[in-house]
């Protein structure tokens, strides 16, 4: 797998498949209330036999329902009959067998009986064979770089003008000025024969004028060049059957977009991507339209915009059948370096394992091997992992050359590295986070971290460090995990060729099975950054942490928590920014005890109803916390009030209010506000704050330290 693909991966911690629970409540609920509709009949003997043979049929789909969401949610291990179960005075059972009738505890495919039988005693048998039963879902996260990412606008009058390389697409209908997007993802790394359960295409609003535009998406019926396409053309020698793009009338998706910019808007591509994902159509992307008159323009971020968190997203969520291997495909290569490939020790056969666990390709390598072998290995491979087993003196320099990733524990190579000219060693099980921006370190708060169940050597670098060294934890305060990423000085005053992850453990006496759940993320995390599946801190994946904004800085982009939101605070019925208008950001010169910093401040001076509203992916959270430090300042009386609010489903509402602060209030001191937010838990969730047009010049609500917390 390329290191440009920018590929994240991880396996999806739910446990069943993201729809099958909804199939089953509504399969249930239907066969109940089909029940109820006509059981009084039944009992009165006012309905003949082939209606009874029809309600007992509803139950037994019910109950097939049941067996699929089971059996889908064991990981492909530990199946047993689902025994009666009632719905109302009615029932049904099932069996899993294998081909030859046999009791199924594991695997797939699954023959399935299912018996659904009424009060009366009449029943119905329900049979499916071959079922196919699938692993737990994995979530693949495609957000490429300018070099291996594709797409481009399309542009009337303009028509063969190319725009592949501009930071953004544009979508227009005016008169004179009509635009489409393209987009296309590389879908390599989804292994074939998978069952798509989802793909969501997400693409960050830039700029836009108009209001609830509706967008389409339609399949691309032709192949283009990204360098060449225009209106007319999509190469430098073939010209479009029709101008503007060959696609497919039907619409995939469509999606309102605006007035709201800075925010990610979604449309969901399933149906198409598992017809590319099953080679029964070809993988020419998709064209985003809309037939909105007098559209002046909705503008969105492409793959060549600098700065990669804008960049288009493509999350497909797959499972893969029981007995398939195909998570390697879509996590990468790991070159494993030991003492012998021919005769592992226990410990590099258990971190054998444990990568091939997380859906790594496992590759071994001698480390007595040549250079030739190495470079070899490396050019089949996404990152290098180092165990602590091996001689570092017989390694030697094999590997400082490689411009793929390299993870070690073998702490003796950090001067080979570049980190550091030399290492000390130490003993605990606890690690101080020191910086969490980082990938590895990110889903943890600054601090002691305990990594492992029981003590174990550790290392810190010492002697002359690299400049460029990013400390993400340490031991005694001294610099124990540490890494370099490509282009940064080595303390030689070299340069990094590839990232270079040292981790703080090791030792002759080491044990991988020490790790605690923390020590286990670190490692994974290290080897994905390592990798290069992930160029940025995923906005909220596995969401145990805090989306927070501290308003340090006189601006509405504040990110201070482990996920960044989904852009920055918008103001409502303003356009000022935040130095300027009803809402901004500044000091309270009034604040009790006087503190030089920044707090939010929303009133509404105009009549009209102001505010600020900001966006947050809340879709992998099952709690959530929102919670702030406040004051209200001349609030006369009730009609004087500033209402906090959420949604679920966008900008566009509904919206419910949390708290409301009202007059009379004038408060000299900042106050904690707390409250439950988990019934807003979505991709699209907005938090929202909120003026009455009653408030006057003088009249404030300042805000502060504003956070969510979300947990899994």
């Amino acid at each position: 797998m390329a290191a440009t693909n920018k590929i994240a991966c991880r396996l999806s911690i739910q446990s069943a498949f993201i729809l099958l629970p909804v199939v089953l409540t509504l399969a249930i609920l239907a066969s109940v209330a089909y029940l109820l509709s006509r059981e009084s009949a039944i009992n009165a003997g006012n309905v003949n036999r082939e209606q009874q043979q029809d309600t007992a049929l509803y139950v037994a789909q019910a109950g097939y329902n049941h067996a699929i969401w089971y059996l889908n949610r064991q990981n492909c291990t530990g199946y047993s009959d689902i025994p009666t179960h009632n719905l109302g005075n009615q029932n049904y059972l099932a069996a899993f067998t294998d081909t030859n009738g046999t009791t199924l505890t594991a695997g797939s495919p699954t023959n399935i009986k299912v018996v659904g039988t009424l009060a009366n005693g009449t029943s119905y048998t329900l049979l499916r064979n071959r079922e196919k039963v699938y692993q737990n879902p994995i979530t693949l996260v495609l957000q490429p770089d300018a070099a291996s990412g594709k797409d481009a606008y399309l542009w009337y009058p303009g028509t063969t003008n190319n725009y592949g390389s501009a930071r953004e697409t544009w979508v227009s209908t005016m008169s004179n000025d009509k635009t489409v997007a393209l987009y296309q993802f590389d879908l390599g790394a989804v292994p074939n024969g998978v069952k798509i359960l989802s793909a969501t295409l997400s693409l960050l609003h830039w700029q836009g004028w108009d209001s609830n535009v509706p967008i389409s998406a339609h399949r691309i019926t032709n192949s283009w060049n990204e360098t060449r396409v225009s209106w007319d053309n999509r190469t430098s020698t073939q010209a479009w059957n029709t101008p503007a793009g060959d696609f497919d009338p039907e619409v995939i998706d469509t999606t309102l977009v605006g007035p709201i910019s800075k925010i990610r808007y979604e449309w969901q591509l399933r149906s198409v991507v598992e017809k590319w994902v099953s080679g029964s159509q070809p993988n020419y992307g998709v064209l985003l339209r809309t037939i909105a008159p007098k559209i002046d323009g909705e503008r969105f971020y492409t793959s060549d915009d600098s700065n990669s968190t804008r960049h288009p997203r493509l999350t497909i969520t797959y499972a893969c059948e029981c007995g398939v291997v195909c998570s390697g495909a879509a996590v990468g290569n790991l070159l494993l370096v030991v003492v012998n490939p021919a005769s592992l020790t226990v410990q590099e056969t258990d971190k054998k394992a444990l990568f091939e666990s997380w859906g790594y390709l496992v590759t071994l390598i001698d480390m007595d091997d040549t250079q030739s072998a190495f470079d070899t290995a490396l050019a089949s491979n996404d990152v290098v992992f180092i165990t602590e087993d091996i001689d570092s003196t017989r390694l030697n320099t094999k590997l400082v050359n490689a411009t793929i990733g390299v993870v070690t524990e073998e702490d003796d190579l950090s001067d080979e590295f570049g980190m550091a000219s030399t290492i000390t060693w130490d003993s605990g099980d606890t690690l101080n986070i020191t910086d969490n921006s980082h990938y590895i370190t990110q889903p943890f708060s600054l601090g002691n971290l305990t990594v492992m169940t029981a003590v174990n050597s550790l290392a810190y670098v010492s002697g002359t460090r690299s400049v460029d060294l990013k400390n993400l934890g340490s031991i005694i305060s001294r610099p124990a995990l540490v890494a370099l990423d490509v282009g940064a000085t080595t303390y030689t005053a070299g340069t990094a060729v590839g990232r270079r992850v040292q981790l703080p453990w090791g030792g002759n006496t080491f044990d991988v099975n020490t790790l605690n759940a923390d020590g286990l993320t670190l490692l994974q995390r290290a080897l994905e950054w390592g990798a290069e599946v992930v160029t940025s801190p995923p906005l909220s994946t596995g969401c145990n942490g805090t989306f927070r904004d501290e308003f340090n800085d006189i601006v509405y982009s504040g990110n201070n928590g482990i996920f960044n939101w989904l852009g920055d605070w918008q103001e409502i019925n303003e356009t000022n920014g935040p130095t300027k208008g009803d809402e901004q950001v500044f000091a309270d010169l009034y604040e009790v005890p006087a503190m030089p910093t920044n707090q939010l401040h929303v009133r509404d001076n105009d009549s009209g109803g102001e505010g600020v509203m900001r966006a947050l992916d809340l879709s992998n959270a099952t709690t959530a916390t929102l919670s702030f430090d406040y004051k209200p300042a001349g609030l006369d009386n009730s009609n004087d009030y500033a209402s906090v609010q959420m949604s679920s489903t966008g900008v566009a509402g509904p919206w419910t209010e949390v708290v409301r602060f009202a007059g009379p209030a004038n408060e000299t001191a900042y106050q904690f506000f707390s409250t439950d937010i988990s019934s807003y838990l979505s991709a699209d969730t907005v938090l929202r704050i909120i003026t009455s047009p009653n408030m006057g010049p003088k009249d404030y609500l300042f805000l502060d330290n504003i956070q969510i917390e979300c947990s899994k």
